[in-house]
Formats: C-alpha cells, sequence, structure tokens
C-alpha cells in the first residue's frame, strides 16, 4: 500500500490548499499534520524493522 512518493514534505493538494487560503494555519491542516507524523512515525518503524530483519 504505498502512494507514489509520500510526504516529501507535505501531501499535494495541502500544498496548494495553503497557497489558496494564506498564512492562517486551518484545522484541518492541524489535523492532516498529526496524521502525517504518525504516518512517518510508522513508516520509520517499518524501515526499522526491515533493517533488523536482514542481519
Amino acid at each position: 500500500m504505498k502512494k507514489n512518493h509520500p510526504f516529501d514534505s507535505q501531501p499535494a493538494w495541502a500544498r496548494a490548499q495553503s497557497k489558496k487560503m494564506g498564512n492562517p494555519v486551518s484545522k484541518i491542516t492541524k489535523v492532516a499534520g498529526r496524521r502525517i507524523g504518525g504516518a512517518l512515525r510508522a513508516e520509520q518503524a517499518r524501515q526499522q524493522k526491515r533493517k533488523d530483519s536482514r542481519h
């Protein structure tokens, strides 16, 4: 279940939205940020596991 390179900095929709909306950080962005943070943590854990299993 991999999208084509997730998490460069933020998803495309967030980038477009922030450009459209200007500065104030909306509730949506904050929630999305939290979700992305969790996903990043999960991804790192997965990679770590893969690294460990190779040895």
